[in-house]
């Protein structure tokens, strides 16, 4: 089994290649785009029964208004690429496990992740006052 997370052009090339060396005939999972007619179609004949998309729940919310927002604020749009709230989380939840470890060594605030993710969480707010990294940095 392979997990997986491609736009659908790159994941086009990396199946052409992989189903050269018979590496389709081995179950994918994938993350929400995989659920796109495009991105079966580029898998090839074998995604009906070895291509499998994880889809998130739409989400919902004064986090999820507040993604908005600050997306709508950069891009002129409350419409985001159907990957970017995951991408969000997963750098907002790193800034705050390095600002609760107090440190950038992944070593050091990896085990900071469960602390600022789970229930009850952080108050987003609280990225508004970190300041910007030096350039380089």
């Amino acid at each position: 089994m392979v997990f997986s997370s491609f736009d659908t052009q790159t994941a086009s090339t990396l199946w052409s290649n992989a189903g050269q060396l018979g590496y389709l005939n081995t179950p994918w999972v994938a993350d929400d785009l995989a659920a796109g007619a495009e991105y079966a179609k580029a898998f090839g004949p074998t995604a009906p029964t070895n291509l499998v998309a994880a889809l998130p729940a739409s989400p919902t919310g004064p986090a999820y208004q507040h993604f908005l927002d600050d997306y709508n604020a950069l891009f002129h749009t409350n419409t985001p690429l159907s990957t970017t709230p995951n991408s969000y989380d997963a750098v907002v939840i790193s800034a705050l496990a390095m600002t609760e470890a107090k440190s950038t060594d992944p070593k050091v605030w990896a085990s900071h992740v469960t602390t600022v993710a789970s229930p009850p969480g952080r108050n987003l707010q609280r990225l508004r006052h970190l300041r910007r990294a030096p350039e380089g940095r």
